[in-house]
């Protein structure tokens, strides 16, 4: 997958689940403080994420996404390394 469909589908995924538009998120959006999401609802996004893409995300490295482009940089890189096994 490349890099720009998944950064398409995580703005899909926040967009569906905080109600912000698409054209209004970008990779340096981040979820506490330009979106206002609690835990509760970064648990949702994660949750969406690991369904769409079909990985695990810990929740530890949950936690270090602080922002969209955190959240495309770690998923691209679990892809590529998901290609090679």
């Amino acid at each position: 997958m490349e890099r720009k469909e998944v950064e398409e589908k995580i703005y899909n995924i926040v967009s569906e689940i905080i109600g912000t538009p698409k054209d209004e998120l970008t990779l340096k959006t981040t979820f506490i403080h330009d979106l206002c999401a609690d835990s509760l609802t970064i648990v949702d996004i994660v949750s969406k994420c690991e369904d769409v893409f079909q990985i695990n995300i810990s929740d530890e490295q949950a936690e270090n996404m602080k922002s969209i482009g955190d959240a495309v940089d770690y998923i691209c890189s679990r892809l590529v390394g998901s290609k090679k096994k």
